[in-house]
């Protein structure tokens, strides 16, 4: 794929910790006009799938699953 230059971009990505997935969250939550609702922030940060198992450090999925667990 490289050698036949079939990808024209990389697009580099950093992992995400719990306070960027909170924030995610903060931010979806703003848009919906509930900015105030910390309780659902932290639940969601909480809820969020994290590796690796041992530490538990970075969303394995990042901000993608935010808004379903907003709702929830």
């Amino acid at each position: 794929i490289i050698t036949e230059k079939l990808i024209t971009r990389f697009v580099p990505f950093l992992p995400l910790l719990r306070r960027h997935v909170e924030r995610c969250a903060q931010r979806e939550l703003c848009q919906r006009g509930e900015c105030q609702r910390a309780d659902v922030v932290s639940s969601v940060g909480g809820a969020m799938t994290y590796t690796p198992n041992d530490s538990q450090y970075f969303s394995s999925t990042g901000c993608k699953l935010v808004p379903a667990k907003v709702n929830l």
